[in-house]
């Protein structure tokens, strides 16, 4: 995947535009849904924090207004949080209690 650099007003016009033509995503706030004016423009916010995963790939940019960007700053959204904890979970409980055949035996291990 090309990695645009928007430090110039033509490359930020062009990573405007794909990031706002994804699914999902469009001329508003991802956080808010609220729709950007000349007044209130688009900032880029990386959907995973950068400090959390250094990558300059456009999948992890979303477009928000300046509010919701500085709310969220370095924050990992819930979402994102809920389905690493799950994974986690799943993966803890099959670590100590692989799955396999336990008939016959009981809760304590024992038959």
């Amino acid at each position: 995947m090309s990695r645009t650099n928007a430090k110039t007003p033509a490359r930020r016009r062009v990573l405007l535009r794909a990031v706002a033509s994804r699914p999902g995503c469009g001329w508003w706030c991802f956080y808010c849904r609220t729709p950007f004016t000349p007044e209130a423009p688009p900032t880029f916010d990386h959907y995973i924090p950068y400090s959390m995963w250094r990558t300059g790939w456009h999948r992890n940019l979303v477009l928000a207004c300046a509010p919701c960007n500085n709310a969220k700053a370095d924050a990992l959204p819930w979402t994102v949080a809920y389905l690493l904890l799950n994974q986690a979970r799943t993966a803890l409980a099959n670590y100590v209690c692989p799955p396999g055949d336990y008939a016959g035996f009981d809760q304590n291990g024992s038959r």
